[in-house]
């Protein structure tokens, strides 16, 4: 889920991806935010970007 946020889809987008409805994505979404302790969709993006020379 975090890829797909990465790619800059929408929670719409991400649950038509994964097949599950649009407040499971939300859910999910929010429960990665609190264990990251990150408030934004890009800082999850920021998060699961590659590190450089890897």
């Amino acid at each position: 889920m975090a890829r797909c946020v990465r790619e800059g889809l929408t929670d719409k987008e991400i649950a038509r991806r994964m097949a599950v409805g649009v407040p499971t994505v939300r859910t999910y979404l929010r429960r990665i935010f609190d264990k990251l302790g990150i408030e934004r969709r890009a800082a999850l993006a920021g998060w699961t970007a590659p590190a450089a020379g890897r």
